[in-house]
């Protein structure tokens, strides 16, 4: 068994398996007025009910804190919100809307989208907005849809549209954490309290994902300045816009796409530049990621030659040598190389032959693969809570956490996850 060079299909691959797959995410901001493609914490002007005393803008934009609930998991049938206190956090207020005010909710993409650096197969099955009057104890029971985008055009199924909960227009260049957002015109209520609910159904079938926010609603609020367009004096004429040039390079690939290596013809990129990571494998991206990628745009000669394969340092020796640390590899030529595999092909993390003992948190979903670094990147993307891998017979589980990792050699392949930065194409 050998190292592929990440000519991997997740999903669309023959060599993938899914038996079956999870979504989670959360409501980030209730009142989102800045830049829909990058989030900007300063624009963000409502937060969702706290839980714990936390909310997710305590933390940096798509970090898990145990915000992906699903209160249908043996909640009473009213009892959809998350958390019971409905009291907002100093310095973190509720939103406050105006009535037919268009709001812009804000949530991160959590691996989720159907795009060209993961498949077109990511499910959405529906998300969905709510309003009820606020009550009491904090549990609305007459809740009342509210026409959004991500409902009224929802996602297609099998097709890359960036609808429903998938409108994150920069998902390739972070696929757990970029922005996604959707938009509503606030109903038109009576001045008062009000609390909203998001929910979101992943797999068909599944137990939707819900976070609650409450918002006052009230012609008092002042209407917002939002980011529009020209004109910007009222009565001015806006500027035609120029339109679109065409690009003259039909046949160039897109960003994010691969661009040579392999069995890929050498081709140009219509953005950005084509990025050379091995003889294998090139990329076209804005600029030449750290961790191994060969610094050139031309996809062809390396800035410096690649080490051989057979001068391998030994490990770094710890208090207890027979964790984490890979062996030294076996002179079978047949056997994976048992060093941490980086740079080139895993960029972070470590990919060694061996065991993972004491496995607690198996994902639902797995996966027949290949080699290590597939299911490496596997567990980073459909698995983001588990923090380790082992591929067995062929086999990819994901874990959240376990006791220790010990280096043998043997036909089973282990290692540390996420794979942080991880990026790269989807060849059909």
């Amino acid at each position: 068994m050998v190292f592929s060079k990440l000519t991997m299909k997740v999903l669309v691959s023959s060599t993938v398996l899914l038996t079956s797959v999870e979504g989670h995410s959360w409501i980030h901001c209730s009142d989102y007025r800045g830049d829909t493609r990058y989030y900007d914490e300063t624009e963000c002007y409502g937060h969702p009910r706290p839980m714990g005393n936390t909310i997710p803008s305590l933390t940096d934009f798509g970090v898990d804190q145990g915000f992906n609930q699903q209160p249908g998991k043996g909640a009473a049938e009213n009892d959809l919100c998350h958390g019971g206190s409905m009291e907002a956090l100093s310095g973190y207020p509720n939103a406050r809307y105006r009535q037919g005010e268009t709001i812009t909710l804000a949530w991160p993409s959590k691996n989720h989208v159907a795009e060209a650096c993961t498949n077109p197969h990511i499910p959405d099955t529906s998300l969905e907005l709510f309003v009820a009057a606020e009550v009491a104890d904090g549990h609305p029971t007459d809740w009342t849809q509210v026409s959004a985008s991500f409902s009224d055009d929802p996602h297609v199924k099998d097709t890359i549209d960036h609808k429903g909960f998938q409108n994150c227009p920069a998902f390739c260049e972070n696929m757990d954490k970029s922005l996604c957002t959707g938009s509503f015109q606030v109903p038109d209520l009576p001045n008062g309290m009000y609390t909203f609910m998001w929910k979101w159904e992943f797999n068909e079938g599944t137990t939707p994902y819900v976070t609650c926010f409450e918002a006052y609603v009230g012609e008092d609020v002042s209407p917002v300045a939002r980011p529009t367009q020209a004109p910007t004096v009222e009565g001015q004429t806006p500027e035609p816009v120029a339109a679109p040039t065409l690009n003259p390079n039909a046949d160039c690939v897109g960003m994010y796409q691969q661009c040579a290596g392999g069995n890929v013809s050498p081709t140009c990129c219509s953005s950005g530049s084509c990025f050379k990571q091995s003889e294998h494998y090139s990329q076209c991206l804005e600029a030449c990621p750290a961790g191994g990628w060969e610094c050139n745009t031309d996809g062809t000669s390396p800035v410096t030659p690649t080490p051989n394969p057979t001068e391998i340092q030994p490990p770094v020796p710890t208090s207890n040598p027979t964790e984490i640390q890979p062996p030294v590899p076996s002179s079978d030529p047949t056997m994976a190389p048992t060093v941490p595999v980086t740079g080139g092909v895993c960029q972070e993390g470590s990919v060694f032959a061996g065991v993972l003992k004491g496995g607690k948190g198996k994902a639902d979903v797995s996966a027949i693969l290949e080699d290590g670094c597939d299911c490496a990147k596997f567990c980073t993307i459909f698995a983001p809570d588990s923090t380790g891998f082992m591929l067995k017979k062929g086999k990819c589980s994901c874990y959240e956490r376990f006791k220790k990792m010990i280096a043998k050699n043997s036909n089973s392949f282990v290692g540390e996850v996420p794979l942080n930065g991880l990026t790269w194409a989807i060849s059909e």
